[in-house]
């Protein structure tokens, strides 16, 4: 219930839904301070009130994650088998790691993700997640060679730098959707570093440029799927868009 001119406080009857996981009320108008009554919700993994008129300090017990991964807890070790979500090859190097929904927020840093040089998948969709100087997807100083699988959606992004997609060269399928992005545009020339791309993914993110070149089967011959639902795009699809490829428009707008 996010932007929905919502006024008043966050009622302590919230404490009753006990099998709540998710609260969005951001961009309203709520007041007050964030009830304790809150940490009684033990199955809450994202928590997300901001840009509201909210007063005082904000609760210890929403300042870490609420999932239940427990990296670190165990062992410093991500390849021992104790880190949920992380799965390694047989070289004992980190190749996936599944964290949706696991109430992470804070801060996604560019220059650790880049460490992780043999990552092939990467799902934080469903948290909290942003980037430290500006909000936008992080940009890589150094590419991930190897990464097949990227999955941001619902999380707190507010832009596409230049150079995103670049550090991705071996993408196939990415999900960018419901980030609260702000007139995001995919140029084109960073886009086409992907050229084995087979979905591509991005509903409801304030796009109003249609990404058309991604119709070219010469640019990205094995795309397949396409989504731009609850959009802001103009116009009409160009005529004869992936006529001559294997993609289907799956929703646009």
């Amino acid at each position: 219930m996010s932007r929905v001119f919502l006024n008043g406080t966050i009622h302590l009857t919230f404490s009753n839904l006990l099998s709540l996981e998710t609260i969005v009320l951001c961009g309203n108008n709520i007041s007050s301070t964030i009830p304790l009554v809150l940490m009684q919700l033990s199955s809450l993994r994202l928590l997300d009130i901001c840009d509201n008129v909210l007063q005082g300090s904000v609760p210890k017990f929403i300042q870490w994650p609420r999932g239940a991964l427990g990296w670190g807890v165990k062992s410093a070790d991500p390849c021992d088998g104790s880190w949920v979500g992380v799965s390694f090859d047989d070289a004992r190097r980190v190749a996936s790691i599944r964290a949706s929904r696991a109430g992470l927020a804070g801060w996604l840093y560019a220059s650790d993700l880049s460490k992780l040089t043999f990552l092939t998948e990467l799902d934080l969709g469903f948290n909290g997640l942003t980037e430290q100087t500006g909000g936008d997807l992080p940009l890589l100083p150094t590419p991930l060679q190897h990464l097949r699988t990227l999955d941001l959606r619902s999380n707190r992004f507010l832009g596409v730098p230049e150079g995103f997609f670049a550090a991705f060269p071996a993408l196939e399928t990415i999900n960018l959707d419901d980030n609260p992005t702000v007139g995001p545009r995919f140029r084109p020339d960073d886009v086409l570093t992907c050229s084995g791309l087979q979905s591509f993914s991005a509903n409801n993110i304030s796009l109003s440029l249609f990404p058309d070149y991604l119709g070219s089967a010469a640019a990205f011959p094995a795309l397949e799927s396409l989504s731009l639902a609850r959009n802001e795009l103009h116009g009409a699809i160009p005529a004869g868009f992936g006529n001559d490829g294997n993609i289907v428009p799956r929703r646009c707008g």
